[in-house]
Parts: C-alpha cells; structure tokens; sequence
C-alpha cells in the first residue's frame, strides 16, 4: 500500500512539474518580446506559479543559458535580444568544435536546401525572381575568385530569406559560414557557379522541382569543403 501512494504522489509531482514548466514557458515567451524589460524577483515569480524558488530559479537559469536572459547577482533578471544571427554564431562555433567533417556539411547542406524548394516553387514570384536574377548580375560583377562562394552563398541565402523562416534561416546561415570558409575557386568554375545560378532562376520560374533539386546539386559539387582541423584554436 505504502509503493502505491509513493507511486502515485510521485506521478502527481512530475504531472505538477509540467504544468508549471508549460506556465512558466508561456508566461516567459511573453516577456521575452520585450526587450529590457525587468522581470520579477524569484520570490514574486515563485508565490505567482505556486511552487518554491528552486524551480523558478532553475528555469531562470536555463533560459540564461540560452542567451535569452540576463542575470546580475543583486541587479536582477532582464530579457535580452537574441537575433537569428546570434544563434547561427553560436552554433557554428559549437559545430566547429565538435569537429564535423566535410562531408557531413555538405550532406545536411543538401538535404536543407533541397528541402526548402517545394517552398520556393510556392512562394517565390516573377517578380521575386527578377530581382534576384538582376541582384545575381550585379553580384557577378564585383566578384572575385577568393569570394565566389561568398557570391553563391549569399544569392541561396536571399533564395532561403524569401521563404519566411527563421530557423531555416538559422541554419543556412551555419552552413554558410562553412562553405565560404572554403578555398577560393577557378576562373572557370567562378563563371559556371554564375551560369548555374542563373539556370536554378529560370527553372523555379518554370516549376520544375527535380530540374532545381538537380541544379543545386551541381552548385555545391562546384563547391567541395575539404576537412579541416577546425577546433577551439581556429575560433579563439
């Protein structure tokens, strides 16, 4: 009899542990739209969720953790703005650490943006695709051989910007940074990532999905990422 209520005072806490998390989260979502602004004191947060000061300040820590709040020991808790590009450096620096391999950028840079273009044949419009395709020209342009990935990454950045997604753009952008990191590319193969992008265009205009997917494919085979050793020295 004794296991049965101490299984079912434990059930009761863990189902009380969620309703406060799920609260907490909603309340703090809340908060975390603007920007400076002062949260209560845990005390005050606690007596508000009816639970104890150790699991608001746990939950406080947590969002700490994530860059999404700033604590002073005795100044307070305040909301911090963390933007797209915040995340995306953060996790390119852990990316890097953990030492990905080539291979591994490349095959999620694939199946990202091979992803995303059901989703471009949706949104993107004529007039979305001229003004990239005159933005890719000017582009051309100015371009050099060390920069060429730079050029390409930055016209399929534009590509996953019109799609509307933050976090899709939060991992291009990780991805992104891997590819132009990159070794500088041939004459040649400068003129062909230009030729390939202006194809990619006309081909979303006409709708063929396979005939994109396809050109993708031969952009980032332009484009190959030897490994290298990319640990906490080369981010120092």
């Amino acid at each position: 009899m004794a296991t049965a209520t101490s299984k079912t005072q434990a059930r009761l806490r863990r189902e009380a542990d969620e309703k406060f998390r799920e609260a907490f989260d909603t309340y703090m979502f809340e908060c975390l739209q603007q920007k400076g602004q002062k949260l209560p004191t845990e005390n005050a947060l606690a007596e508000k969720f009816g639970v104890t000061r150790y699991k608001v300040r746990k939950e406080l820590e947590r969002l700490n953790q994530a860059g999404v709040l700033q604590r002073v020991k005795h100044g307070g808790t305040t909301v911090t703005q963390v933007t797209p590009t915040d995340f995306a450096q953060r996790l390119d620096m852990q990316f890097r650490v953990a030492h990905f391999s080539a291979a591994t950028y490349a095959q999620t840079t694939d199946c990202l943006l091979t992803g995303i273009v059901p989703l471009w044949l949706e949104v993107l419009t004529a007039d979305d695709l001229a003004k990239l395709d005159t933005r890719l020209d000017e582009m051309a342009e100015e371009v050099s051989l060390s920069y060429a990935r730079s050029m390409v990454m930055d016209f399929l950045g534009q590509l996953v910007e019109r799609v509307e997604n933050p976090i899709l753009q939060i991992y291009f952008s990780v991805l992104r940074a891997r590819y132009e990191r990159g070794d500088a590319v041939s004459l040649e193969t400068c003129k062909s990532l230009v030729e390939s992008c202006h194809d990619l265009i006309k081909e979303i205009k006409k709708g063929r999905r396979k005939r994109v997917v396809a050109i993708l494919n031969t952009i980032l085979a332009q484009m190959p990422l030897a490994d290298q050793s990319e640990g906490t020295d080369d981010v120092a």
